[in-house]
């Protein structure tokens, strides 16, 4: 039994959505990279357990929503709703973690560079 054109669009609009959550959830893996320096052999495990666990999400996605049958529009959805995700608010996110990093990076700078000086012996004291 086939799904109705109203089933169809309500089933197409759930799965831009899904596709936004799965852009969201590698977003945050992005962040993480940000602030976590990994080599590259750890990005590859963080990228294959990301995969791994969309494809599961994705499986029972279109088990619940439509009853398990795969079809083109839904994975088309999937796809457009996370480049859309990465194209507009995944590029902000990145780019405020980075200045976000760079801010707090400078107050620690700038910290340390407070507390050393405070800790160097003056010339005065020197003589």
């Amino acid at each position: 039994m086939g799904l109705s054109n109203a089933q169809q669009l309500t089933v197409l609009l759930y799965s831009l959505l899904f596709g936004v959550g799965l852009g969201a959830a590698y977003d945050v893996l992005r962040v993480f990279r940000v602030f976590v320096s990994c080599h590259p052999v750890a990005v590859l495990f963080q990228d294959l357990f990301y995969f791994v666990l969309a494809a599961v999400a994705s499986f029972i996605f279109v088990f619940e929503v439509n009853d398990g049958t795969v079809r083109l529009f839904i994975l088309a959805a999937f796809f457009v709703g996370g480049v859309a995700f990465r194209g507009t608010l995944g590029q902000g996110t990145v780019a405020l973690s980075r200045r976000a990093k760079a801010f707090f990076r400078g107050r620690t700078d700038r910290r340390t560079h407070k507390q050393s000086a405070l800790h160097k012996p003056s010339e005065e004291s020197k003589g």
